[in-house]
């Protein structure tokens, strides 16, 4: 696919058939909630408002807890959904001391006008909350020149464009910074098989991804 698209390079990361599950388990936890309170802006005081959002963030921190996560690692975020009195849709802005300002100003940014003069008006509170989770540092490999002959394991035939070629099989746990591996070539692995086209060659990155380059298209 990247040759027929001429896309030069392609990069395979480790445990590619698991990055998607890792991708998961590493990024970080995020809870959405609302609830509809209509109030005119001017009626409703910033205490009444932060009354709005209490039980939502309560609601939030106690739902994080459930999944393991620490109260001091979950970031509260305030949001409120506003109009001008009379339209039937809000625009979302973040809550803080200029809120209704900020809305005046997205309000335009969205629809090329504003209109302070006119009431406001709320319609709903938000609360995103955003529980971070760790995050590993990854080893970076060793530099070993390009060499791979130490993760070798055998040659097989395989057919490419209709004509059998052999093609060396590589361990890739045993591919160090800096090897070169030309196709044809098969790097396997526990969760992958990684298949290396002739005019094709492979170089080790030193977070262990397979940096694949055509010798065909312009580099």
């Amino acid at each position: 696919l990247a040759a027929a698209l001429s896309i030069p390079k392609v990069l395979v990361p480790e445990n590619p058939g698991l990055l998607s599950a890792l991708g998961m388990l590493l990024s970080d936890v995020i809870k959405d909630y609302s609830r509809t309170h209509l109030r005119r802006t001017a009626a409703v005081s910033s205490e009444e408002i932060d009354s709005f959002f209490a039980p939502l963030a309560e609601k939030a921190l106690a739902d994080m807890g459930k999944e393991g996560i620490h109260a001091g690692d979950v970031r509260v975020e305030r949001f409120l959904d506003m109009r001008y009195h009379g339209q039937s849709y809000e625009i979302t802005v973040p809550y803080g001391g200029e809120f209704e300002r900020e809305f005046h100003r997205e309000h335009e940014r969205m629809y090329g006008y504003q209109d302070p003069e006119r009431e406001t008006e709320i319609v709903n509170v938000r609360v995103r909350a955003v529980g971070t989770v760790g995050k590993p540092v990854f080893p970076e490999r060793e530099l070993s020149g390009e060499d791979p002959s130490a993760a070798f394991l055998e040659k097989r035939i395989l057919v490419e464009n209709g004509e059998e070629r052999g093609a060396d099989v590589y361990r890739r746990s045993g591919l160090a910074l800096g090897n070169l591996v030309t196709g044809p070539a098969i790097v396997v692995e526990f969760s992958s098989t990684v298949y290396i086209p002739s005019e094709w060659e492979c170089r080790v990155d030193r977070r262990g991804n397979l940096v694949l380059k055509s010798r065909k298209v312009p580099r």
